[in-house]
């Protein structure tokens, strides 16, 4: 009976020991007593970082730039990995920027525990830092919400998948579908047995849990497949919750370009005057480093762990190290002198294009010096002088377009360029013109590197986010016998989808037109920080070329720039284009950052990426982490010296209020909504005195005009909600103030995504992140009569031809000057009707709107009517056929106004009276910057 009693008090003493212990245990990072940084660099200095597999050192299966930017120069280049010391010395956890004589910032035990019995070769606390370690330190002063970030999926706040992942415990027994596997259907039943390579009548040998747990690993606990962790499947030591920590993808151990050699920006120049016109070198800034951590990739995306390839998935920063650089010379191809040739036969360290594997969409850059001489025209001041012209290339960029042979490479432009050089007139020397001068570097020898300019962000999503195989598991045995194929894995295979997309076709103009070597004239790395407007002391970043008048009779009668000037150097400050044409720059504008010091210094030509939309540290809307612009609007017309200085609204781009429904479909509006609207046509009206209400049809800026106010492309998510065209308050035969509708309520509320990002077709083509529509959401409603968008039928006669067509007919098409084709429907009789005005519209040609049909005069003697019907004709054809089937009611109300105020043939038009009819905006009542 005494026994009891003291059983009880032992078993209370002992809890009470236990817990006294638990409360007193250090916090992750801090467990157990530190040994130093030293004696972990000690035994770690030969440990590859990630510990890639034997295969890949030998074969140097690897992108090019694996090393992180800031170990480029403390390596031989012999060698793409590098080992965790090597990167941990040279990181900012070792030498903090704020003090570069101090090491050993954040040591090795921070992060892992103390390290005293892993000295003597047991266990470290925490060999697998988790999420929480890292917050710890990048909290929000760092730009980082811990809390948020535990809210995401990546952080697997539902412990879905578990901590075995769909096997109910660990071990070398024989996986099988459970009740949590992915792959559980009728098809493929609980207890389903897996096995490895093999065939449907000769299977391999089983899968094992612990084989099982370590393919799951490689998307859903990355640190589970490296061969030093492994042996923790077999232990069942495994973290309590799989997730996709900070460590999935980005490496601590290299974490930033470190204090003693940053990853400093030195293109940064100050345009000076000291006649000539000059640029100076100004301290620049770091980079936007996220150092994102190597992955694995095949070509398609997923993950292959044993046909990929190490990729360092890419920072906003890509190291962008050279592939080949030498000498060459440039020779006339098959467009002009496009053609680069080794100028010698075993150039040492170059080893050849083809040897270096250089490839078509390469970037070869190009530095150099040319110059050619002119004699100036019959009406200059010095007419028949000669003057010479002097081109320097400071990498200069073109695209490698075909791979020849080991020394001959074709680029996609003839390697010369062209300055205008501006002379005085003989007749009048107060008036001036100018000359077009080209410079070719045909026949010369010039310095150049070849380097593969993209980034690719997108490849660290894709290694999980496409559908690849499985390491092991390859077929399933039901119960019954029969076999099924499981070596798909089971995730949506987005980046499949995704590469197939227009947000990723690299020769789109929208894309190309951007890069490197595009015609927009980007330099990388690009500070979006600066905002200068090329004047004098004004920042830029620095251009790739300058032109130099080297011989003039007199630089005040020929020159280049401004009179006197004999040197024109190339900078580039306008960042504008890129809110869209970069998917990396366009998150500063969606921070709404850009020109700030907050601004990234970006490198490398982007399309769409995946990080563009979507924020992986922000559980957003509904948990679909799509990002929310901060502003939804930009335009230099918003912009106020003091309340607004970098333009931006939070509105749509008209000033009215972004429309309730729109939902996650406002990143999708960010670029889908066209860059002016009704509202900036009437504010550059009145900002040269017109009275677009008053005086409607009068001439704005007599004598001068007015520049046509162009809406650019993509207005189709503005029309989908009925907004951003120029409204008319009062047209002959409508009411005062007009209607409009305020759109298809059927197609608001199935959204952008509900249309363009259906469940994706079973061969990836439609749907999902192909973002190309099925016809099938359309047949929900239209039936399944309709077999293409065309098919859809108008509600009435919207043209006035007396014949009720589809939408897309009514809406119509306009003549294509190069293909004489086209000229139908409403948009036809507004090109008609203007076209009978003098006013000639050719879509395919800036600034669009000409003097007559074969002049490259612009028209300019506007009235607000034809500006604002010119501008619907041009914001309905740019938004492309898609305004028939997004809202066909509204693109032809407005259609059919433009046509009344104009004086076009009257027509019995059936103005479209579906959905709600509001009144038209008033551009008076919206105030910009309140």
């Amino acid at each position: 009976m005494m026994g009891r009693p003291k059983t009880r008090w032992i078993f209370l003493l002992s809890l009470i020991l236990v817990l006294t212990a638990f409360s007193m245990a250090p916090k992750q990072g801090q467990a157990g007593k530190f040994v130093g940084t030293a004696v972990c660099i000690d035994c770690h200095q030969t440990w590859l970082d990630n510990n890639p597999e034997t295969a890949d050192v030998v074969s140097g299966a690897v992108s090019i730039d694996y090393p992180p930017l800031n170990l480029l120069n403390h390596r031989d280049g012999n060698s793409p990995f590098y080992t965790i010391p090597e990167g941990y010395v040279n990181s900012i956890h070792n030498i903090p920027r704020f003090d570069l004589t101090k090491t050993d910032q954040v040591p090795c035990e921070a992060c892992h525990g103390g390290g005293q019995a892993h000295f003597g070769l047991g266990s470290i606390p925490f060999p697998i830092p988790n999420t929480k370690t890292c917050g710890g330190c990048h909290n929000l002063t760092h730009g980082f919400d811990l809390t948020t970030f535990l809210q995401t999926s990546h952080s697997n706040p539902n412990s879905r998948p578990a901590k075995f992942f769909d096997q109910s415990r660990f071990g070398t027994a024989q996986a099988k579908i459970g009740a949590n596997s992915p792959e559980k259907s009728s098809a493929v039943p609980v207890g389903t047995l897996l096995f490895k390579e093999g065939t449907f009548d000769q299977l391999g040998g089983p899968v094992s849990r612990d084989n099982r747990i370590e393919e799951c690993s490689v998307c859903h606990q990355y640190a589970l497949q490296y061969p030093q962790f492994r042996d923790k499947i077999a232990q069942g030591n495994l973290p309590r919750k799989p997730e996709v920590s900070c460590g999935a993808c980005h490496d601590s151990h290299i974490v930033a370009p470190d204090g003693l050699d940053p990853a400093i920006v030195t293109s940064t120049v100050v345009v000076t005057v000291s006649s000539p016109l000059s640029v100076s070198a100004v301290p620049g800034r770091q980079v936007s480093y996220l150092n994102h951590k190597p992955y694995k990739v095949n070509a398609g995306g997923a993950q292959d762990v044993h046909n990929g390839i190490w990729n360092r998935g890419s920072a906003i920063s890509r190291p962008q190290t050279a592939i080949i650089k030498g000498n060459c010379a440039v020779t006339t191809g098959t467009d002009g002198c496009n053609l680069i040739t080794l100028t010698c036969d075993l150039c040492p360290g170059v080893g050849g294009f083809v040897k270096s594997q250089v490839k078509e969409g390469d970037t070869v850059l190009i530095s150099g010096v040319a110059s050619t001489t002119v004699n100036l025209p019959s009406d200059a001041a010095l007419a028949g002088r000669t003057i010479a012209v002097q081109a320097t290339l400071d990498k200069d960029a073109f695209e490698v377009i075909q791979v020849i042979d080991d020394k001959t490479v074709l680029v996609n432009a003839p390697i010369e360029r062209s300055t205008n050089v501006t002379y005085v007139l003989a007749a009048d020397k107060t008036k001036t013109k100018t000359l077009s001068v080209n410079v070719s570097f045909c026949g010369l020898s010039v310095d150049f590197e070849v380097r593969d300019m993209f980034t690719n962000t997108e490849d660290l999503c894709m290694s999980c986010h496409t559908r690849g195989a499985y390491k092991y598991t390859k077929f399933g045995k039901k119960s019954d016998g029969s076999v099924v194929d499981l070596s798909p894995s089971h995730n949506k295979n987005i980046g499949a989808q995704y590469k197939s997309s227009g947000h990723t076709d690299r020769l789109a103009p929208a894309w190309e037109e951007f890069f490197i070597f595009g015609g927009h004239d980007l330099n990388w790395p690009y500070d979006m920080s600066i905002t200068g407007s090329g004047g004098v002391n004004s920042f830029r970043n620095k251009g790739k070329r300058t032109f130099t008048l080297t011989a003039t009779p007199d630089n005040t009668l020929a020159y280049l720039g401004s009179r006197g000037n004999i040197n024109v150097p190339a900078t580039a400050g306008s960042f504008n284009c890129l809110q869209c044409h970069n998917g990396l720059t366009a998150l500063d504008y969606l921070k709404d950052v850009q020109g700030t010091d907050a601004a990234s210094v970006v490198w490398g030509d982007a399309t769409l990426t995946c990080i563009t939309c979507h924020d992986p540290h922000e559980k957003g809307e509904k948990g679909s982490n799509v990002r929310v612009p901060v502003k939804l609007s930009y335009n230099s017309r918003f912009v106020h010296s003091t309340k607004n200085p970098r333009g931006g609204i939070n509105k749509m781009m008209d000033g009215t209020d972004i429309p309730d429904g729109v939902g996650t479909g406002v990143i999708c509006l960010f670029c889908h909504q066209g860059r002016e609207s009704g509202l900036t046509v009437y504010l550059n009206i009145t900002s040269v005195g017109g009275d677009p209400y008053g005086e409607p049809n009068e001439v704005i800026r007599e004598g001068a005009g007015i520049n046509f106010s162009n809406p650019h492309y993509l207005e189709s998510g503005a029309v989908l909600w009925s907004k951003n065209s120029w409204e008319f308050l009062a047209v002959s035969g409508a009411p005062i103030p007009n209607k409009y509708s305020s759109g298809i309520t059927a197609h608001q509320t199935t959204n952008c995504a509900g249309c363009h990002m259906a469940e994706a077709s079973a061969n990836d083509f439609e749907g999902g992140h192909t973002w190309r529509p099925k016809i099938e959401v359309c047949q929900e409603c239209h039936g399944s009569s309709i077999k293409t968008f065309h098919d859809v039928k108008a509600s009435a006669d919207w043209d006035g031809d007396g014949v009720i067509e589809t939408a897309f007919e009514e809406i119509g098409t306009v003549l294509d000057p190069v293909a004489g084709t086209g000229d139908s429907g409403l948009r036809g009789q507004v090109r008609q009707a203007l076209e009978a005005l003098g006013i000639f519209y050719d879509p395919n040609s800036n600034p669009y709107f000409f003097t007559g049909p074969d002049s490259a005069t612009r028209y300019t003697a506007w009235t607000t009517n034809t500006l604002a019907a010119a501008f619907n004709l041009q914001f309905m054809y740019k938004a492309g056929n898609c305004v028939a089937w997004h809202n066909p009611w509204y693109a032809a109300q407005i259609l059919q106004d433009s046509l009344k105020v104009i004086n076009a043939p009257v027509k019995p038009w059936v103005r479209p009276t579906g959905g709600i009819q509001r009144n038209a905006t008033d551009y008076r009542t919206i105030i910009v910057n309140p």
